[in-house]
């Protein structure tokens, strides 16, 4: 992943709060298989189904993936796994799968609206 640009909150996963003028490689995000950002925070899913996590996800205009102080992902297989910040934006517990929720293809999360699609067209909230 290559990032450049403002980084008050750390939003472009470089380890670092320091703006970016010009684009660089961002080495510790690597096999990537999904990717969400804001203008604060990011999520990544790696090809071995690590969750990666950065930036501020407390901020207003959060990712289909982070709402306020809750993250979520959708695993290979289908199955959604969540997790919960603390108040200083870093992960609070480990990551979580939903009981029940499978075949899961898209996450949709804003505040206490979190949303699932699955492969059949229904939605789960």
């Amino acid at each position: 992943m290559w990032a450049s640009g403002a980084n008050g909150s750390g939003q472009l996963g470089t380890g670092t709060t320091t703006d970016l003028p010009s684009p660089i490689r961002v080495d510790a995000l690597t096999d990537i298989t999904s990717l969400s950002v804001t203008s604060t925070s990011g999520v990544a899913v790696q090809a071995d189904g690590t969750v990666c996590t950065w930036g501020d996800p407390r901020s207003p205009d959060t990712a289909i993936t982070v709402s306020a102080l809750l993250g979520g992902a959708i695993a290979a297989d289908g199955t959604v796994w969540v997790w919960a910040f603390s108040l200083s934006g870093t992960t609070a517990k480990p990551p979580i799968q939903v009981d029940d929720l499978s075949d899961a293809v898209a996450l949709a999360m804003r505040g206490e609206s979190n949303l699932a699609l699955i492969a059949d067209g229904t939605v789960w909230e």
